[in-house]
């Protein structure tokens, strides 16, 4: 298959090792290759600059700070426009593929009306489908072994868009900075009447870190705010709804003398009611 109306975005933070892994996959295509530097240590970023040096479909764009994952790969998306791509696949670097490969993920995408598609994931033991209720559950992943599959949005580990599509959007909302940016960008999809989908034909592996992270875990939870706010019919109850699992949380916390976990609870729904969006460095 020819890939030259394809570009890779790989977003780089101080994960050299695991980003070797999906260059060299990727690679493999004579597919071209854009990795975004999100303002990772000297160290890494030197490390980066000897990797690619000799790898001629292979660019960097280098930012000075942590933009966040929408920013950052907008700007990945500002390139493959610029230099006339039609589409744009972005992959988390802990991913590996399992079943089918590059060329049957975007067989699946050519041969469909969908703007956005993305593989069928396996998480530990289970497939997940997509995401949905980010208004109302702290676990918003979709199983396929759930008693309700209905999926509202597509996971942001790995997903292959067409371009096209932000002749009509924005790029991905920057508000977010981590978590919940394509999430967004789906429901105005949705909203539009534009398709997204996944194909079972390729499985993709994430490896989930399953120990706390105050990060992650502030983002997750600050987000909801915001994506309550730009699209529930009925978001003062959906955002009493959250802050009361937020406050459950809070206190399940503070029972258990779990300082870092009731520290990321408070400041999630403190930002989240004061309307605090972007980075914040808990």
């Amino acid at each position: 298959m020819d890939f030259t109306s394809t570009l890779i975005c790989l977003l780089h933070w101080d994960d050299t090792d695991q980003l070797i892994g999906q260059i060299e996959y990727y690679e493999a295509y004579q597919v071209d290759v854009l990795i975004i530097d999100n303002g990772s240590t000297p160290a890494s970023r030197e490390r980066l600059e000897d990797l690619v040096s000799s790898r001629l479909r292979t660019e960097v764009i280098w930012n000075g700070e942590n933009l966040g994952f929408g920013a950052a790969l907008n700007r990945g998306y500002d390139y493959a426009r610029q230099y006339d791509y039609k589409y744009a696949l972005y992959s988390n670097n802990d991913t590996r593929w399992l079943d089918g490969d590059l060329d049957i993920l975007m067989s699946s995408l050519y041969d469909s009306e969908y703007l956005l598609i993305y593989p069928l994931l396996r998480e530990g033991s289970r497939h997940c489908l997509g995401g949905a209720h980010l208004e109302s559950k702290l676990s918003t992943r979709v199983y396929a072994d759930d008693v309700d599959m209905t999926v509202d949005y597509a996971p942001g580990t790995l997903f292959v868009i067409d371009l096209a599509i932000f002749d009509q959007f924005d790029q991905l909302d920057t508000r977010y900075f981590f978590g919940g940016e394509l999430a967004h960008l789906c429901h105005l999809m949705t909203q539009a009447e534009l398709r997204f989908g996944r194909t079972d034909k390729v499985i993709i592996e994430h490896a989930q870190d399953s120990t706390f992270s105050p990060a992650k875990t502030y983002y997750n939870w600050r987000n909801r705010y915001i994506y309550i706010r730009s699209f529930s019919r009925t978001a003062l109850y959906h955002s009493m709804r959250w802050t009361t699992i937020l406050l459950i949380q809070l206190a399940i916390s503070m029972v258990r003398l779990d300082t870092q976990r009731s520290k990321t609870a408070f400041y999630a729904l403190y930002h989240g009611l004061s309307r605090r969006v972007g980075r914040w460095d808990i």
